[in-house]
Protein backbone atom coordinates (compact mmCIF):
# COMPACT_ATOMS: atom_id res chain seq x y z
CA UNK A 1 0.00 0.00 0.00
CA UNK A 2 2.74 2.52 1.01
CA UNK A 3 4.70 1.58 -2.83
CA UNK A 4 1.53 2.45 -4.18
CA UNK A 5 1.28 5.80 -2.38
CA UNK A 6 5.05 6.69 -3.06
CA UNK A 7 3.96 6.01 -6.76
CA UNK A 8 0.78 7.89 -7.19
CA UNK A 9 3.14 10.91 -5.24
CA UNK A 10 5.56 10.74 -8.08
CA UNK A 11 3.35 10.80 -10.55
CA UNK A 12 1.50 13.79 -9.29
CA UNK A 13 4.37 15.66 -8.77
CA UNK A 14 5.55 14.57 -12.77
CA UNK A 15 1.85 15.95 -13.78
CA UNK A 16 2.59 19.04 -11.72
CA UNK A 17 5.77 19.75 -13.59
CA UNK A 18 4.26 18.73 -16.73
CA UNK A 19 1.33 21.64 -15.99
CA UNK A 20 3.84 24.34 -15.22
CA UNK A 21 6.04 23.80 -18.32
CA UNK A 22 2.76 23.97 -20.32
CA UNK A 23 1.62 26.76 -18.64
CA UNK A 24 4.71 28.23 -19.23
CA UNK A 25 4.92 27.55 -23.02
CA UNK A 26 1.52 28.72 -23.13
CA UNK A 27 2.38 32.02 -21.83
CA UNK A 28 5.55 32.23 -24.21
CA UNK A 29 3.07 32.01 -27.31
CA UNK A 30 0.89 34.90 -25.44
CA UNK A 31 3.53 36.76 -25.42
CA UNK A 32 4.62 35.97 -29.13
CA UNK A 33 1.15 36.54 -30.14
CA UNK A 34 1.04 40.12 -28.18
CA UNK A 35 4.23 40.78 -29.83
CA UNK A 36 3.26 40.19 -33.48
CA UNK A 37 0.12 42.38 -32.43
CA UNK A 38 1.57 45.26 -31.28
CA UNK A 39 4.55 45.36 -34.15
CA UNK A 40 1.57 45.18 -36.78
CA UNK A 41 0.08 48.05 -35.32
CA UNK A 42 3.58 50.09 -34.37
CA UNK A 43 5.19 49.93 -37.79
CA UNK A 44 3.36 49.92 -40.69
CA UNK A 45 6.49 49.33 -42.82
CA UNK A 46 7.69 45.52 -43.23
CA UNK A 47 11.18 46.06 -42.32
CA UNK A 48 10.67 48.20 -39.58
CA UNK A 49 7.96 45.57 -38.00
CA UNK A 50 11.01 43.04 -38.00
CA UNK A 51 13.34 45.34 -36.78
CA UNK A 52 10.87 45.80 -33.73
CA UNK A 53 9.70 42.69 -33.41
CA UNK A 54 13.47 40.81 -33.31
CA UNK A 55 14.00 44.20 -30.22
CA UNK A 56 10.73 42.86 -28.64
CA UNK A 57 11.90 39.18 -28.89
CA UNK A 58 15.20 40.01 -27.46
CA UNK A 59 13.62 42.11 -24.14
CA UNK A 60 10.93 39.57 -23.60
CA UNK A 61 13.76 36.62 -23.54
CA UNK A 62 15.72 39.07 -21.21
CA UNK A 63 12.93 39.09 -18.67
CA UNK A 64 12.35 35.70 -18.83
CA UNK A 65 15.82 34.76 -17.74
CA UNK A 66 15.68 37.41 -15.24
CA UNK A 67 12.13 35.56 -14.30
CA UNK A 68 13.45 32.26 -14.16
CA UNK A 69 16.50 33.63 -11.86
CA UNK A 70 14.18 35.47 -9.57
CA UNK A 71 12.03 32.22 -8.87
CA UNK A 72 15.46 30.10 -7.68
Amino acid sequence: MREELADANTTVQQLQADVRERDRQLKERQNQENIVKLVQTIAGEPTHANELKQRLNEYIRELDKCLAYLKE
